[in-house]
């Protein structure tokens, strides 16, 4: 039921979750980063500034001075370019401060490329002539060559020969390196082109004389400090920022890649028949390297590998919305695939959830592109490729159950939520009466109610600062009579809202308010984690009064979740050190009897050897604590901690990163999954383990 926070750390492309990773950084859904007027279109008001613009230098230029008109009307020229470039060019690879900017970026490239053609056809004295107009200083210029001399008494190396290298020039190179890394994004392409530049210079100085340099100018300055620690800047900067990664490929992999590329961006443009050929072919071409592995004496099951490969390569890719992560559905009504005008896919359930209420409008959340929601129309491509190749991971999904059967106590039964209807949840609690899930997120409606089966029911507390709007929420509980605790560190506050969303209560005196939780009596239980204590608090709902408040246990040590047993009236706090132990987190628990007396302590070395970070609690019906280890995407049951923990697994499976538990009245364990978004079910009876959610 808490909320827990995690250190980011680096997945191996080994790990199962590396993929659910990578989906989840490069295609979400974008959000708004300025404000709305930018992200419309405004054809008609660029229109009317560039007319009025032409027609005031028209009207207003010089005609007895020809040099002044023809700077004027290049400038001109580039300056309309620059608004094509606006309207008509694709985004860029970034979107911060706006991908209008670096359209207009991408358009000034492209002028200037058409420039170097254009000097190409013309000799030396023409391009003189060209360029003494366009700089008239550069008559008066001399060849860097002609005034420095290079690669000479490199024996003699001082500091101030060394510091005085460190120039406009070096901070450009460190500075174009830090660019070059913000575009490839890979460290080891960034040193492979930055040490194969240098050989070029070394190999080419006879040729160019500013190549030649000092042993030390091109191997500490130029390749360990400019380009070195321009390309930690760069890699620092997309991992700070979160930017889309690119998975480079060898040589090998291109034509499969390719094909598939072609099937995944031409999808409207195939019939059924010759998608069947793309896949069919694309299962040879695998199935044909893996024979020639077999003839050179390699294992004999990379064949099989290879071509199960290949369709989870399809299934990911073409058969999932990279809005909500869900599996496109052929069913009426339902996930149903949809084309956007911009080209893009999206399932019917996202269409309507991103669209406007009162002008039923949506904007593309990959290129940004606005259109009426009655100009989507279905993909029946994907639909048909969806029902060619769905039941192939019907059958093997059972088969995965059938084998890993002793790993995990419970079974995955539904999920719902993605990334749109949940953004970043932290918290999530059950109605008690009529099982309805509760979730706290970063929305603008902070709090969202689902039904038991997943169906949207009604959000409130919307973003914002006041008295009972919510601004950074990180947990929520509900009370025996249906009320909703949040704990809210934005503005340090716990606010109570009644089930239907009406404000009524606040209270203020917390340094940061974490986790929440509701005792067998009714009391709210609250976690400081900066004041490190646990309180608890009496409030008359009905008049809006706190009867009694009062600090139970002081002197924890950063406490955030917390679970309160209703069978045996225990409470459960987990603690977070302050260390870090291979960028894990190093957490413990502490159990207290009903009336806060201290029964038990866990850390990671009393789950030897598996070492395990506790970072979310809940118990069962039966009082068993049940607890998930946020860096593992793992969810264990530790029993009885009064008497020695017996570690039991219950999900080792489909998760990610584990923030929330509750144990429902009908012993299923719900699971909040910040990682992708969604709140997962899971029940000891796998006999609706595939059937599709209504």
């Amino acid at each position: 039921m808490a909320a827990s926070v995690f250190t980011s750390r680096t997945l191996s492309k080994d790990d199962g979750r590396y993929r659910t990773h990578f989906r989840m950084i490069n295609e979400q859904q974008v959000e708004d980063i300025t404000i709305e007027f930018f992200y419309k279109p405004h054809t008609i008001t660029l229109l009317t500034c560039t007319v009025l613009s032409l027609m005031y230098f028209a009207f207003t230029r010089d005609d007895g001075n020809q040099d002044s008109n023809l700077r004027v009307g290049l400038i001109v020229i580039i300056s309309f370019f620059s608004v094509i470039s606006v309207l008509a060019f694709p985004n860029g690879p970034f979107t911060r401060p706006h991908p209008a900017i670096w359209r207009i970026v991408f358009g000034l490239s492209v002028l200037y490329f058409l420039f170097l053609v254009f000097i190409i056809f013309l000799n030396w004295e023409q391009v003189k002539g060209l360029m003494y107009w366009l700089d008239p200083n550069l008559r008066y210029a001399k060849r860097e060559a002609d005034i420095m001399e290079y690669a000479v008494n490199c024996h003699v190396i001082t500091w101030e020969r060394i510091l005085s290298h460190f120039d406009i020039f070096a901070f450009s190179h460190f500075w174009g390196w830090g660019m070059k890394a913000l575009l490839i994004r890979s460290y080891g392409l960034c040193w492979t082109i930055s040490i194969t530049w240098e050989l070029t210079e070394l190999f080419f100085m006879h040729l160019l004389p500013n190549f030649a340099e000092c042993w030390w100018d091109q191997v500490i300055l130029d390749i360990l400090l400019c380009n070195g620690g321009g390309i930690w800047l760069g890699m620092t900067v997309c991992r700070f920022l979160e930017m889309r990664t690119y998975h480079w490929a060898s040589i090998n992999a291109i034509a499969f890649l390719e094909a598939l590329a072609c099937v995944k961006f031409g999808q409207d443009l195939f019939p059924k028949t010759q998608i069947l050929y793309v896949i069919l072919w694309l299962l040879c071409l695998n199935l044909s390297e893996c024979e020639d592995s077999v003839y050179m004496g390699t294992e004999d099951n990379v064949c099989v590998k290879g071509a199960e490969e290949v369709l989870d390569e399809i299934h990911s890719d073409l058969l999932e919305c990279k809005v909500c992560f869900e599996t496109f559905s052929s069913e009426p009504r339902a996930r149903r695939p949809r084309n956007l005008p911009c080209g893009h896919v999206i399932c019917l359930a996202c269409v309507c959830a991103l669209s406007r209420a009162e002008s039923h409008r949506l904007e593309c959340p990959f290129c940004r592109k606005q259109c009426d929601q009655g100009g989507t129309y279905e993909c029946q491509v994907l639909i048909d490729l969806q029902e060619m190749i769905g039941s192939y991971f019907l059958q093997k999904k059972s088969r995965n159950v059938k084998e890993d059967s002793g790993s995990g106590v419970m079974r995955l039964q539904g999920a719902f939520g993605g990334w749109g209807p949940l953004i970043n949840p932290t918290g999530v609690a059950v109605f008690g009466a009529s099982q309805d899930v509760l979730v706290v997120h970063g929305g603008h409606q902070r709090v969202t109610v689902f039904g038991r089966r997943g169906q949207f029911l009604r959000s409130f507390g919307r973003f914002g600062h006041k008295s009972f709007e919510i601004c950074h929420p990180l947990d929520l509980a509900v009370t025996p009579d249906g009320h909703v605790v949040v704990t809210d560190a934005g503005d340090q506050s716990v606010k109570v809202f009644s089930s239907t969303g009406s404000p009524v209560i606040t209270v203020s005196e917390f340094r940061l308010p974490w986790g929440v939780d509701v005792d067998v009596l009714g009391n709210v239980i609250v976690t400081d984690a900066e004041a490190g204590t646990l309180s608890q608090m009496l409030i008359d709902f009905g008049r809006g009064d706190i009867l009694v408040k009062k600090v139970m246990v002081e002197d924890l040590k950063t406490p955030r979740a917390v679970a309160c047993c209703r069978a045996s009236g225990r409470v459960a706090v987990v603690e977070h050190l302050q260390i870090a132990e291979e960028d894990a987190l190093v957490t413990q628990l502490k159990v207290f009897s009903s009336d806060f007396v201290p029964l038990r302590q866990l850390d990671a070395f009393s789950f030897h050897p598996l070492r395990l970070s506790i970072t979310t609690i809940t118990f069962s019906r039966d009082g068993d604590l049940i607890g998930a280890d946020v860096n593992q995407g793992l969810v264990w049951s530790l029993e009885d901690v009064q008497e020695a923990p017996a570690l039991t697994p219950l999900v080792s499976e489909g998760l990610v990163r584990p923030v929330g538990l509750v144990m429902t009245d009908e012993d299923a364990l719900i699971v909040l999954d910040a990682g992708d978004h969604t709140v997962k079910t899971f029940t000891r009876d796998t006999e609706d383990f595939y059937i599709y959610k209504k």
